[in-house]
């Protein structure tokens, strides 16, 4: 639907693919359905936090010119250590396994830093980018407009004939409904997007 040059479409895809959920999705879960909406919404940010590693990677390095064999591929998508830090954190869950309590407050800590981090980030790309450009762009709106609404309608109608529980299926649907995730403008500076 998005008719767009090679360059940009695995940032389309990804913005696409992926949502705010740290940002906006988990607060806004909070702010409508209250605590116990919060499990089912970080349920969903398991696979997201897998996938945005690797599927994530991929797509955001469509647009560049850099031909990877398969090996090369496979490589940047599952030894990035966004992937590996999700894979060790997903089978410390399911195993029940716990850090000692100094690593744990150190890592919780450093974690602390990642959004004021990412929010630097992203104000120094757009502090170098046009910003009155991306506003002119027709492309963005077809775009939020499809992420924002239309998919979160399709996603509804096909999921409201398999999942019976009201707030689990409001929380998905909301969770998806968010804008692409802050992290776009970094995955775009570091894998050569757009």
């Amino acid at each position: 639907l998005i008719k767009a040059p090679k360059s940009i479409m695995g940032t389309v895809q990804f913005l696409t693919v992926f949502q705010n959920n740290g940002f906006m999705g988990l607060p806004l879960i909070l702010a409508l359905y209250g605590p116990g909406a919060m499990f089912y919404a970080s349920l969903v940010n398991i696979p997201t936090n897998l996938f945005i590693y690797s599927f994530g990677v991929w797509a955001m390095s469509r647009g560049n010119d850099t031909d990877l064999n398969l090996g090369q591929l496979a490589k940047k998508l599952f030894l990035s250590p966004g992937f590996l830090a999700g894979l060790a954190a997903l089978i410390f869950f399911l195993m029940g396994w716990q850090l000692p309590s100094i690593l744990e407050e150190t890592m919780s800590m450093v974690g602390a830093a990642t959004t004021p981090l990412a929010m630097m980030v992203i104000g120094m790309a757009i502090a170098h980018s046009n910003v009155r450009n991306a506003f002119a762009d027709a492309r963005v709106y077809l775009l939020m407009t499809i992420k924002m609404i239309a998919l979160p309608v399709i996603i509804f109608l096909i999921f409201r004939h398999f999942i019976s529980n009201e707030l689990i299926l409001s929380t998905l649907i909301v969770t998806i409904s968010t804008p692409g995730p802050a992290v776009a403008t970094s995955y775009a500076l570091l894998y050569k997007g757009d």
